[in-house]
């Protein structure tokens, strides 16, 4: 899309389309809020694991999950204490 010039707001459209899409798909399943390890991040289907369903390393969502929280906590009271 970035190759063929399309419009921010025609991406930014698409994108909220597909996480909605996910949104709805994950809020059914069984372990759509446990901590675990879950096939499928960093841009890749196999292989890379994230901590929860619905996390930034696997969809667009707007906040972190918890571990992806805990752990950016751990790091600024590492650099503020």
């Amino acid at each position: 899309m970035r190759k063929d010039n399309v419009p921010e707001a025609e991406m930014n459209a698409l994108f909220r389309s597909e996480q909605a899409t996910t949104e709805l798909m994950f809020s059914s399943a069984d372990h759509r809020d446990a901590v675990g390890v879950f096939e499928g991040a960093n841009y890749q289907s196999t292989g890379m694991y994230r901590a929860q369903m619905n996390c930034l390393m696997f969809t667009r969502t707007t906040a972190f999950c918890k571990v992806c929280a805990n752990a950016i906590g751990q790091v600024i009271d590492e650099y503020t204490k």
